[in-house]
């Protein structure tokens, strides 16, 4: 019993996306769950945002959490239609994954401190992705 709740976690992994404003992390969340590029006008951002204000201001200002599955075989399952309720295609991706990996969105504003922390701490990834803006470096809130 133990060894096949072991074997299953395996199967599981969670990772947090963090990093500063601006830097992409809600972009390069999407392109990666999604397989749809980007249009260099936030149009793969706006797949995985939870709220309208975060569109409008482009801060992600809540914790947003996105699947991605693979068949035994490595290659990722990406759904015929995407649609905002989670519900619906996130189904068809368990359903036909072998491993799933979780990415946690998280805020990179300042503003939004507490809530970055709460999704480290609360929702207790197994692996950090630090993203650093190619036009912006290292900044304060990435140290």
């Amino acid at each position: 019993m133990q060894d096949e709740r072991d074997h299953k976690t395996e199967k599981l992994i969670k990772i947090g996306i963090i990093g500063n404003v601006d830097a992409g992390k809600s972009t390069l969340v999407s392109v990666l769950t999604k397989g749809i590029p980007d249009d260099g006008n936030g149009g793969a951002r706006v797949r995985v945002l939870n709220y309208l204000h975060e569109q409008d201001t482009g801060r992600t200002s809540s914790i947003g959490q996105e699947i991605m599955g693979f068949t035994k075989e490595g290659k990722q399952i990406i759904p015929e239609r995407f649609n905002q309720n989670k519900n619906k295609y996130w189904k068809d991706i368990v359903t036909n994954s072998y491993k799933i990996a979780t990415l946690v969105d998280l805020c990179g504003h300042e503003k939004y401190l507490k809530t970055t922390i709460n999704g480290l701490t609360g929702l207790t990834p197994d692996f950090g992705c630090v993203v650093v803006g190619a036009n912006m470096g290292i900044q304060k809130m990435t140290k």
